[in-house]
């Protein structure tokens, strides 16, 4: 958490605590009717409702705090992709592996800035739960597969992010050296799907014979055709 912030959380959260205390000491005085109802027990209820509201200041404190450390006034570049945003923090942890290092996720804000912490929070777990990256006991992340053997389709498949049809970035948002080589293999992909899709649904509706008798064909040849492994077994 960032001083600033607790500074302002702290402050707030310490400002409500005094009056809230003042607020129910006025509200004890001038409320009698606990100790006609209670009588020496009157202690117990109003104990607990001073716990209640304190922790409820403490909590909404906390979550102030969370708030000024999550929104970033400041963001830049929020039209990209979740695809994109997961391709950049591999990224800069697969150059950090090179030195055998990793990276907090306060570092990783800091060299994305148009990354806003809550998003990256949201990224850096779809890229654990892939098993693609893992995290250490000093809370930096590091990278747990190799990249060498890693295909933009293996990628494609692992993360639960649709794979975008465009790769459009906002204006201040600088691209990297492979952002036009992926931009190109995207449009390349989309001019191809669009080729193939071609077919009206009522062409294809009314021709499931001519695919059933091609799966037939297939399936006939290959079972005409044994395998290698299949002719040496006695």
């Amino acid at each position: 958490v960032p001083i600033r912030h607790a500074v302002v959380g702290g402050l707030i959260a310490a400002l409500l605590f005094e009056a809230a205390k003042r607020g129910f000491a006025l509200f004890v005085s001038l409320s009698p009717s606990y100790q006609l109802i209670y009588g020496a027990f009157a202690a117990v209820p109003l104990f607990l409702v001073w716990v209640y509201i304190s922790w409820m200041i403490v909590l909404l404190g906390a979550e102030l705090v969370r708030g000024l450390s999550s929104y970033d006034f400041h963001r830049r570049g929020v039209d990209a992709p979740p695809y994109y945003w997961g391709l950049r923090l591999l990224q800069q942890l697969w150059g950090e592996q090179q030195s055998g290092r990793g990276l907090s996720q306060a570092q990783l804000v800091q060299r994305l800035p148009g990354l806003s912490s809550l998003l990256l929070g949201r990224y850096l777990s779809e890229l654990k739960r892939a098993s693609l990256i893992t995290i250490h006991d000093r809370g930096q992340f590091l990278l747990c597969c190799d990249l060498h053997r890693l295909t933009v389709e293996q990628f494609t498949q692992k993360v639960s992010w649709p794979l975008p049809n465009q790769l459009v970035l906002a204006e201040d948002e600088p691209a990297t050296h492979w952002t036009p080589l992926l931009a190109q293999q995207l449009q390349e992909l989309q001019e191809f799907r669009s080729e193939r899709l071609q077919s009206s649904l009522a062409q294809l509706f009314s021709e499931p014979l001519l695919a059933a008798d091609e799966g037939a064909n297939v399936d006939r040849i290959n079972t005409e055709q044994p395998s290698k492994a299949g002719e040496l077994k006695p």
